[in-house]
């Protein structure tokens, strides 16, 4: 067999696996992390209401959860962006950036201390400050779930795309692990041919 044709050896796997692993699971962790999305949880058991965020990568993988015994109301705070800007050498033009504003759902509990937060979009923000006052409020029912994002352009469709590849990643990683141990098990058979 030519030396240019020959299989690559475990090291030359292990090191594309390293690779695929870390552009294909380490980038988009990355990404759902700097712009999260989060599962916020009521729930009512008699006069009680308990929270439950939990903060996701690739939008199912906990890896932060807020759990809060007794919440008594929500507020929200936000924080402006700030606006910097940059001279281009001695010319009179300048470059004006302004950073992402930032939104948070506070849920206050009866004592007093540190309330928990969860980072929300300041455009859904007061959609989802309605729908938890109205929560409260209501004695008759006993969950509400909703889906908060941090931004939505960053969070969803960054983090969305991102994850699609994480996603095919996983499901061809699992069909190739698959197909290796079927080949283990079911070993090929060579069938020569018959001679008359």
């Amino acid at each position: 067999m030519n030396a240019n044709n020959a299989e690559p050896g475990l090291t030359g796997w292990l090191i594309t696996q390293a690779i695929a692993l870390l552009v294909f699971l380490g980038v988009p962790a990355l990404v759902t992390a700097i712009a999260p999305v989060s599962w916020v949880n009521f729930q009512r058991v008699g006069d009680r209401v308990s929270v439950r965020a939990s903060t996701c990568l690739l939008f199912v993988v906990p890896y932060k959860t807020v759990v809060v015994d007794s919440v008594i109301g929500v507020s929200e705070r936000n924080v402006s962006g700030t606006t910097s800007s940059r001279r281009h050498g001695e010319s009179v033009t300048r470059d004006r950036t302004k950073s992402e504003d930032q939104g948070f759902l506070v849920l206050l509990p009866p004592e007093p201390g540190v309330p928990a937060e969860v980072s929300v979009s300041p455009a859904s923000l007061p959609g989802v400050l309605e729908q938890c006052r109205a929560f409260l409020k209501n004695p008759a029912e006993e969950r509400l779930s909703l889906f908060v994002v941090a931004n939505w352009k960053f969070s969803v469709i960054g983090g969305g795309i991102a994850t699609f590849f994480a996603a095919l990643y996983i499901v061809g990683a699992t069909c190739g692990v698959a197909l290796f141990l079927f080949r283990l098990v079911v070993p090929r058979t060579s069938a020569a041919p018959a001679r008359a």
